[in-house]
């Protein structure tokens, strides 16, 4: 989202690169279109058949439960945001291609806003799922009670101000062009959710080495069973994570040189997007890695 930068007639190498839509600005380059082209395939071809088929299991699952009492799951909730969300971006992304492909610059401008939207919903709701799977472990009795109807709607709130976020992100891509030093703003979200998984990791792995006593020895492998799980998903969403980071650091400190030549800036640019797209598959991929178990295994 951030560092977006809007074509002008004095391209330079100070320009900060750009994380939402790869190659924008860099057409003058064979090399970066085609780059960024094969991004924007790869992309729509693998994160829109995921987010589809996400939404229709979770409509699925919806029509059974409206007329029953039980509470969606917070983790199956913030995913089906997650495949929406990234709907939106799969838009941005086609009219991308569209631009490149028929040499229509205002069609790519549209698709750069459209873009941005989900980069800070492919942060911020990974992390959510990090804090739900740790109260379950580490704060049962807090978890429990956000199991009922005031949990559901703290969650809707906050999923609510995600998506006011990305809405905001959309005017992100103009600000942050015109006022460079704000750059660092969206490494300090990437930190901030990136420390929030570390220290929740960490604390499911302290429960998971401490033994309680006083149990029976198939109720703690039971119970063992399900935190070693809770502390797999927590790490993988932290590797993403740290994908995400590290690409995005790489990337915008190639481009802070100031020996950077355009080109150079081009494909550092479309590279660094690249780490972006594992945070927008780890959801639906869990989800569906988490469902498929279920239909295994009813028991």
């Amino acid at each position: 989202m951030f560092a977006q930068q809007l074509p002008s007639a004095n391209d330079s190498v100070s320009q900060p690169f750009n994380t939402s839509d790869p190659g924008y600005g860099c057409s003058s380059s064979a090399v970066a279109t085609y780059m960024s082209l094969a991004y924007h395939c790869i992309y729509v071809s693998l994160v829109f058949p995921l987010s589809v088929v996400v939404l229709c299991l979770g409509f699925k699952r919806w029509k059974p439960q409206r007329s029953t009492s039980k509470v969606m799951g917070h983790s199956d909730f913030f995913t089906y945001n997650m495949a929406a969300v990234e709907l939106v971006g799969v838009l941005g992304a086609v009219l991308g291609i569209c631009s490149k492909v028929m040499n229509l610059p205002g069609m790519e401008i549209v698709g750069i806003y459209i873009s941005s939207f989900p980069w800070n919903a492919q942060m911020l709701l990974p992390m959510l799922i990090c804090v739900e799977r740790y109260l379950a472990v580490v704060r049962p009795i807090t978890y429990l009670k956000l199991r009922q109807a005031v949990g559901t709607r703290i969650r809707n709130i906050i999923t609510a101000v995600i998506w006011q976020q990305c809405f905001v992100g959309i005017g992100g891509v103009a600000l942050f062009t015109h006022y460079t030093q704000l750059n660092l703003l969206p490494f300090s979200i990437m930190g901030l959710c990136l420390i929030t998984v570390i220290f929740c990791s960490l604390s499911i792995l302290c429960v998971l080495i401490r033994q309680p006593p006083g149990k029976k020895v198939q109720d703690r492998m039971q119970t063992d069973k399900a935190k070693r799980r809770a502390f797999k998903i927590i790490l993988i969403i932290m590797g993403v994570l740290i994908i995400r980071f590290g690409g995005n650091m790489i990337s915008y400190l190639v481009n802070a040189l100031p020996t950077t030549s355009h080109d150079v800036w081009c494909i550092a640019s479309i590279l660094g997007s690249w780490s972006n797209l594992p945070s927008s598959m780890v959801l639906p991929l869990l989800f569906l890695h988490r469902n498929s178990k279920t239909k295994n295994n009813p028991g």
